[in-house]
């Protein structure tokens, strides 16, 4: 299932994601995905004067400095919690985006999926599988970083650049060769009609329980549609066929 048209409430971990890049990433994925209602960022750190600025530039609502008073838990995160428990209130809200490295929030993420809340988590392609896989979608912002670095390496025409170019040029097509396996796998497994086609929201749903970070992104795509991705990168692989508004797809023979 793509995600678009969803009312989204971001909460940010200001203290670990806070990366000015990350930010814009972050945010650029989003707009993607719905209307971005709410910004709230929370941290401690009252000595980086660069925060307000950042937020700023970033149109984020409320910024929220919560001191820690003593060692030990921090009060950032006690503070997140209440507050996502006060938007939870709000009906209109259907989208929370927890942007953070801290996996202390696996009990808020399930608590908003009981509410039939859908959850983005967003951090770094070193966090848990086993937290990513809580939430329905999760943004790597370091994996879309290091994309868009090797896209700039290959469109650049500097000779001194020209064998990071090839590197970068191989590391994308072994990520693809991984993610056509992935791919392949599940299509195998998955029920066909009689020409052999498989409804492709049904793939793409299997697709991120396996890779719960899969953005076309990832792979150096300037759209995070995986339907647009398929079609454009994949077409040497996969067959694809519309019926009304349904797209299917199955292995190019």
């Amino acid at each position: 299932m793509e995600i678009n048209n969803k009312t989204i409430a971001v909460i940010i971990d200001f203290d670990n994601f806070n990366k000015d890049l990350h930010l814009q990433i972050l945010f650029n994925e989003l707009e993607q995905m719905g209307n971005v209602i709410y910004k709230g960022a929370f941290y401690t750190n009252t000595v980086d004067k660069d925060v307000k600025n950042k937020g700023i530039k970033y149109g984020i609502n409320d910024f929220i400095v919560e001191p820690s008073y003593s060692k030990g838990k921090n009060a950032v995160d006690i503070r997140i919690a209440l507050d996502i428990m006060e938007l939870l209130n709000k009906e209109y809200i259907d989208c929370f985006c927890l942007a953070t490295t801290d996996l202390d929030f696996a009990p808020i993420i399930k608590k908003l999926k009981q509410r039939n809340k859908f959850v983005i988590g967003s951090g770094l392609s070193s966090t848990k599988e086993e937290y990513k896989k809580l939430c329905h979608r999760f943004i790597s912002v370091d994996k879309i970083e290091e994309a868009l670095e090797d896209t700039k390496e290959v469109k650049s025409k500097n000779n001194n650049q020209n064998q990071k170019s090839k590197i970068a040029n191989n590391r994308n097509n072994e990520s693809i060769k991984e993610l056509v396996k992935i791919v392949n796998l599940i299509l195998k497994n998955s029920e066909k009609d009689n020409e052999e086609y498989i409804q492709f929201s049904v793939i793409i749903e299997n697709l991120y329980k396996k890779i719960p970070d899969f953005n076309p992104k990832n792979y150096g795509f300037s759209n995070n549609k995986p339907s647009l991705f398929f079609k454009d990168t994949l077409k040497d692989t996969y067959d694809f066929k519309q019926s009304n508004k349904t797209l299917y797809i199955k292995i190019k023979k």
